[in-house]
């Protein structure tokens, strides 16, 4: 996979995890540790910048904490390192 394929892949799982136009939506933090695993390691980086933009985007506490929970369980299930993490 490459970069722009993986870019779409993202798009494709922000629509699932927060639903169009923000409504809806798994808002599941499990999903994300599927989103990591689907992904190249080398492709991880762009999910947890992703996510970061998303919180700021969204700006809702609730959905910080799915997206936490979300990179801590990944992070436990080895699905992403912490220094992934820390560069998105």
């Amino acid at each position: 996979m490459g970069t722009e394929g993986a870019k779409s892949k993202i798009a494709s799982d922000m629509k699932e995890l927060w639903g169009e136009k923000d409504v809806g939506g798994s808002r599941n933090p499990e999903d994300i540790v599927e989103y990591f695993n689907a992904l190249p390691e080398e492709h991880r980086v762009l999910l947890a910048e992703k996510l970061a933009e998303e919180v700021f985007r969204i700006s809702k506490l609730k959905d910080a904490e799915i997206v936490a929970k979300g990179w801590s369980m990944a992070a436990e299930q080895n699905a992403v390192t912490k220094e992934v993490l820390i560069k998105g």
